[in-house]
């Protein structure tokens, strides 16, 4: 299949059972318009559970094992009303607009990875034997694709954690490192000052006095240089982030030479293009990762649903751009961020479709 393809197609007697598999939508329209020309949760807009049989449907008819005797059960059940059709074009579009952007990654990732370790291609039916376990697929090769860019960071490391781990490191002077979710540090030997570098991620350092030996931390192109004090340093893609509970530290950005003082209860950010203003930190919010749990206040749901794929062992996609801009307020467990997402849905009323644990996409 592929995306934004506008024509209809029926399914016939004379066609083989690839060219069914390959042709059950018969409405190909983008996902907006499909789930998105009537208001939310007007009564004609196709329910929870019925999205979900049109799923299962989909499933069954991509399937290799397919039958006439499914296709004529699937018209059956189509038949049945306007609520069904809809339905079922609503999951033919969602699939018409991850299917896309899944291949393009794939074709991505086969371009870095040395020839020696590509990945098999993807069959051309459905990327298996199901729906869900297409849906799976797509939403790893989401994942690894992310993920790639940072493998180089994962092997340079001492230390690292995977997706909703955390980890404390107990270092050779007393100090100790606690690493966040999907983060990254590498230590080199300790000779006339101690130097720690976060490759990812976030990390939050308590460090011991020693006025003889300084601490230093790299991340990105900056440096934070310390006696005895604790911060938490965060790393998002060309942002770095210091944030200071205690004592005093001497943030340093490598675009400009230039240094700031961040003290207790402050925080600053830089980058390429240098350093920002140094800023009242909100403490509660920054390092509730360390108590187990996230907290947004007034955040867009796109940046929150960045954040939530971060603790997350799959991928959610907020498949409707409208949405990205709602506002979420809460406290959510990093255990159990599936739990955070349905409540998210819930008091937003966002609807959302899921195939396993591996892909949620709210719409």
């Amino acid at each position: 299949m592929r995306a934004g393809n506008a024509r209809r197609r029926t399914v016939t007697n004379s066609h083989t059972q690839a060219d069914s598999r390959e042709d059950i939508c018969h409405d190909r329209r983008e996902l907006s318009e499909v789930l998105m020309t009537q208001a939310p949760h007007s009564g004609s807009e196709p329910s929870a559970q019925l999205v979900q049989e049109a799923s299962d449907w989909f499933a069954r008819l991509r399937a290799e094992t397919a039958t006439p005797r499914d296709q004529a059960a699937f018209a059956r059940w189509q038949a049945q009303s306007a609520e069904h059709r809809r339905a079922y074009e609503s999951i033919c579009a969602l699939w018409e607009t991850l299917e896309g952007p899944s291949q393009a990654l794939f074709k991505r990732m086969q371009g870095d990875l040395p020839t020696t370790r590509r990945l098999s291609r993807p069959r051309a039916v459905g990327f298996g034997r199901s729906l869900r376990l297409a849906a799976a697929v797509a939403g790893l090769v989401i994942g690894a694709a992310l993920w790639l860019p940072g493998a180089l960071e994962f092997w340079r490391s001492d230390y690292a954690t995977a997706a909703g781990e955390r980890r404390q490191v107990a270092l050779e002077d007393g100090s100790t490192v606690l690493l966040n979710t999907d983060s990254a540090v590498a230590i080199p030997p300790w000779q006339t000052n101690r130097r720690v570098t976060l490759l990812k991620g976030e990390a939050s350092f308590s460090v011991a006095s020693d006025p003889t030996k300084p601490f230093i931390v790299t991340a990105q192109a900056g440096t934070i240089r310390v006696v005895g004090t604790a911060f938490t340093v965060r790393h998002r893609s060309d942002r770095v982030t210091v944030t200071v509970s205690e004592g005093t530290v001497t943030v340093g950005a490598d675009a400009t030479a230039e240094s700031v003082r961040v003290e207790a209860g402050q925080e600053v950010s830089y980058g390429a293009d240098g350093i920002g203003p140094v800023m009242t930190a909100d403490l509660l919010k920054t390092l509730a990762w360390q108590r187990g749990q996230l907290v947004f206040t007034l955040d867009p749901l796109e940046a929150v649903i960045e954040e939530l794929n971060r603790y997350h062992h799959g991928v959610v996609v907020v498949a409707d751009p409208a949405l990205r801009t709602r506002i979420v307020s809460g406290v959510f467990t990093l255990d159990d961020p599936a739990q955070a997402i349905r409540a998210i849905t819930r008091t937003l009323h966002i609807r959302s479709v899921s195939w396993g644990d591996r892909l949620i996409v709210l719409y």
